[in-house]
């Protein structure tokens, strides 16, 4: 099949025309209202530009956190692991560890804004990660940036996450920053998500946004630490290979908001999240720029959202690699494909009850070179929510639900937290997972977790 590859450069030029455009009509509809004067944005500029602190609520400018977990898995059980043999899983401690997360925002002068947030873990006896490692305790720094807004537009330097697509949890183009599984106690992808080191400049007028962003550190998906119930020895393999070179992600993204809907068009030259290895020449990586162009719209009524993410990748790796991103036949290295993929999602909320549900699917439609990958079939994963607040927000409860189109895994969990004072609060969870043997979950098979954890917030 024909493939044709577009060029980026062309593309980022038409999309900063059309929000020219826009913002000159802008400039020309504020002068006619305000009889020729010109409209000072500063203040406007800062109820647009979404930085944390500015919200009617006031955070904190520091946030301390400190909480102990217990997360187990407790059923004892066999699992298929094909040609007639099973596995033993028995009943085991997985977590015994406590967390400290600080967070720190502030405005250092005036339109010039801080923030920060750094989390440590310390594992005790009976933690997989403590049991099987060297390691006792791990610190970790997430947001890390600082923000200059001006009179219609906002500068942002330092680590932070950008998610541009707009169905909850389950978008096709969410796909710049890099996510870190290590258990089974974190499952939803807005907190899995890693902060990256990257440049973002946005510039914005009266009903319409032009976001612009640059790293020169892309980083990728860090491969299971030791002790994780995903880590396997082999993944040693991994850890010694190292990249001489200097890699970047560039993107763009022009946003039109209407009374009750809006839309975005999106442009960006990235790389793939998850690390790829060639196993013919020492396990060495392997990485390859892809172009992504999207569209993200969302309509709202009354208490519902209705949102649509589309996205068409272009010259990526082949997607069903398996999870350590190992490429066993070379010419996968030189393989060129071409994805399209559609998120949809229906959203309800009210002062005590929100759902969500979506599902997000892609398939390939082109490529360069012809394997037993069938062109015809369509993956993607599919993602109900549910939360409720009773007793005046003193007890909180969810349940979500995720799995693929395919039928071949299923991970269900139900969480309660209740807040025993406004600083102090107890969270139980538990979680139920089912992967047939074709399913990278399959391992993991009939397992049920219960987790059990306080904090503490001031």
């Amino acid at each position: 099949m024909n493939r044709t590859e577009f060029n980026i450069v062309p593309i980022f030029f038409v999309l900063s025309l059309f929000y020219t455009e826009s913002l000159l009509s802008d400039q020309a509809y504020i002068e006619d209202y305000v009889d020729g004067d010109s409209l000072d944005l500063e203040d406007f500029s800062e109820e647009i530009f979404d930085f944390e602190e500015l919200d009617e609520n006031k955070e904190k400018a520091f946030v301390f956190t400190l909480s102990h977990q217990f997360l187990g898995q407790i059923n004892s059980h066999n699992i298929d692991i094909g040609e007639g043999e099973q596995f033993r899983k028995n009943r085991t401690l997985e977590n015994n560890r406590t967390k400290i997360s600080l967070k720190v925002r502030d405005e250092l002068a005036k339109n010039l804004y801080f923030q920060a947030s750094w989390q440590g873990e310390t594992y005790f006896k009976g933690d997989q990660i403590h049991e099987n490692s060297s390691n006792t305790a791990t610190t970790r720094l997430n947001e890390f940036f600082v923000q200059r807004s001006f009179k219609n537009s906002s500068l942002k330097l330092g680590r932070q996450t950008i998610t541009w697509g707009k169905t909850l949890g389950n978008s096709v183009l969410d796909i710049i920053n890099p996510i870190e599984f290590v258990d089974f106690s974190i499952i939803d992808i807005e907190d899995i998500r890693l902060n990256q080191s990257m440049i973002r400049f946005d510039m914005y007028s009266l009903d319409s946004s032009l976001s612009f962003f640059l790293t020169l550190d892309p980083q990728f998906d860090p491969l299971p630490p030791i002790g994780s119930i995903f880590y396997s020895t082999s993944l040693e393999l991994f850890k010694k290979q190292q990249v001489d070179e200097t890699l970047y992600e560039i993107g763009l993204n022009l946003s039109k908001d209407y009374q009750n809907s809006s839309f975005s068009l999106i442009a960006a030259r990235l790389i793939d999240n998850q690390r790829r290895y060639d196993f013919s020449a020492d396990f060495s990586p392997v990485h390859r720029y892809f172009n992504l162009y999207g569209f993200a719209g969302e309509q709202s009524y009354k208490d519902f959202l209705f949102t649509i993410d589309i996205a068409y990748s272009q010259n990526k790796f082949e997607n069903n690699i398996g999870l350590q991103g190992l490429i066993s036949n070379p010419l996968m290295i030189d393989a060129k494909r071409d994805y399209l993929g559609t998120s949809l999602g229906l959203e309800y909320g009210s002062a005590t009850n929100n759902y969500s549900v979506s599902i997000s699917v892609e398939k390939e439609i082109s490529g360069s070179i012809d394997t037993n990958t069938e062109r015809d079939k369509s993956f993607g994963t599919w993602l109900m929510r549910y939360s409720k607040t009773f007793l005046s927000e003193t007890l909180n409860g969810s349940i979500s639900m995720q799995g693929d189109i395919d039928n071949q895994y299923l991970i269900s969990s139900a969480t309660g937290e209740y807040k025993i004072t406004d600083d102090i609060s107890l969270t139980t969870q538990i979680i139920i997972i089912n992967g047939r043997l074709s399913s990278p979950l399959s391992f993991f098979d009939n397992d049920i977790r219960i987790s059990s954890s306080v904090s503490w917030t001031f």
